[in-house]
């Protein structure tokens, strides 16, 4: 198959073979997380400080 001078000259990266530079965290956790803790769901109505969504509630 003949190449025209345009396909000859194009440059094209290839990413493929790049070490892993960091193990991608589960990021449905962090979020799950993230919530719990905006709710202060480990924490009883009484023990809860008026911060997030608490405050909202009491405001």
């Amino acid at each position: 198959m003949a190449y025209s001078f345009t396909e000859k000259k194009r440059i094209r990266k290839d990413f493929g073979k790049l070490p892993k530079v960091m193990e991608v965290p589960y990021l449905l956790a962090i979020q799950l997380d993230s919530y719990r803790k905006f709710l202060q769901h480990d924490k009883s109505a009484d023990e809860r400080f008026e911060e997030g969504l608490e405050a909202a509630f009491r405001s």
